[in-house]
């Protein structure tokens, strides 16, 4: 059990644990409610509710002194289902690996924009160099050395990887996006939307 300090009807200090004092006395843990009652010091009760987090979150707490007790009440509020679908956003980017290695035949490379770049930009240099080869090297930092045909054909699948993971993301970004709650449309209520929403995979 803990305690509140009250003074005029106003709550001055919260969640003090036997024993408490004042000026001029200690109480100790055998210490009664009437006793402490006279000293200023009233037990605070309430317990926080049982909700479900996935659609609700808890604001705060807040007291009141209802002349005997302390009540502690928590403010149990319904997540806005804009903030649902932002979290929803959010972790489907932080999630989506769009630089996973991509393997072709044997071979496992680096995936992503920034190697299919690189890889052109060697192919660029190469071509203005009028040179047949270029070295490319795989996920293991072991170098291989292809045609250009070859190359551009890595090139190309890095690329198409990456692209498809992209759209793959943004398409579920625009699923997400479109669920709105519309009592005429095709999620009328909150829980239909939270329904369509949990369906959405990241």
């Amino acid at each position: 059990m803990t305690y509140a300090k009250v003074i005029n009807n106003e709550i001055v200090e919260y969640n003090k644990s036997l024993p408490v004092a004042t000026e001029s006395t200690i109480f100790g843990i055998n210490a009664t409610d009437a006793e402490l009652a006279v000293a200023g010091f009233y037990p605070i009760v309430g317990t926080e509710p049982t909700y479900d987090n996935a659609t609700h979150k808890n604001n705060g707490v807040s007291y009141t002194f209802d002349g005997t007790q302390v009540n502690k009440v928590y403010d149990i509020v319904v997540i806005p289902l804009d903030d649902l679908k932002a979290n929803k956003i959010q972790a489907l980017k932080e999630k989506t690996n769009l630089s996973a290695p991509v393997t072709i035949g044997l071979v496992t490379y680096n995936g992503g924009e920034s190697s299919a770049s690189a890889i052109m930009g060697g192919v660029n240099l190469a071509n203005l160099n009028q040179e047949t080869n270029i070295s490319i090297w795989d996920i293991n930092d072991t170098v291989r050395v292809y045609s250009i045909t070859d190359a551009m054909s890595i090139v190309n699948t890095i690329a198409l990887a990456y692209r498809d993971s992209v759209l793959t993301r943004q398409n579920k970004i625009t699923a997400i996006n479109n669920i709105i709650v519309d009592a005429n449309g095709t999620y009328p209520t909150y829980e239909s939307a939270k329904a369509a929403l949990d369906l959405i995979t990241i």
